[in-house]
């Protein structure tokens, strides 16, 4: 029920932008967040890229910043693995069939990824690069900034700092209440002090 309410106020948001109501494009990444004892152990992992013992969560938003999905694993399962499965969640939220593009980090490097893409979707993929130097100073990747920001608003719940939840079912469903909170702020702004925050 969470994901079908969440879709409808993404809906509703990029009709209100002036949008197509269905994405045609993704942005996606992953992020490793350490577990609470409470947690399964079998729904626990090591990311050895990030050092983290815990679960991740695979996230795919859309050119208007909206929450599209989340997808929960085993922090040590790879990204593209854990992105097959969040697509097919997508697929089945969804009416679309074809997605132009999805954009990544340089963790989704490889033909397998492409031509997954490429048949689930019809669409291509755009591997994002980091232009950031001592001598250009922070840069934000183009279009993938989205999710990232994304991921940062969700580390502001503190519920979400970590994951305290024992089931991954859960996890996921506490994400898509957060995503919608944030999709409804940027729906109907609650204006404060003469400012409206979003």
């Amino acid at each position: 029920m969470g994901s079908y309410r969440s879709k409808v106020i993404a809906r509703s948001i990029r009709v209100k932008d002036g949008r197509n109501p269905e994405p045609s494009l993704l942005i996606v990444d992953s992020q490793s967040v350490k577990t609470d004892k409470t947690a399964v152990s079998d729904t626990r992992g090591y990311d050895g890229g990030k050092r983290v013992k815990g679960r991740k969560r695979h996230l795919a938003v859309d050119s208007a910043g909206n929450i599209v999905d989340v997808f929960i694993s085993n922090a040590n399962l790879n990204d593209v693995k854990g992105t097959k499965k969040l697509f097919k969640s997508i697929q089945k939220m969804y009416t679309f069939t074809a997605i132009d593009l999805v954009i990544a980090d340089k963790g989704y490097r490889g033909e397998r990824f492409k031509k997954y893409v490429a048949r689930r979707f019809g669409g291509e993929v755009e591997i994002g690069e980091n232009h950031t130097s001592m001598e250009t100073g922070f840069v934000p990747a183009k279009k993938r900034w989205l999710v990232e920001r994304a991921l940062g608003w969700l580390n502001n719940y503190r519920r979400l700092a970590k994951d305290y939840e024992e089931k991954i079912e859960v996890s996921r469903h506490m994400i898509r209440m957060a995503a919608m909170r944030l999709m409804l702020r940027r729906l109907c702004p609650v204006p404060r002090k003469g400012k409206t925050w979003i």
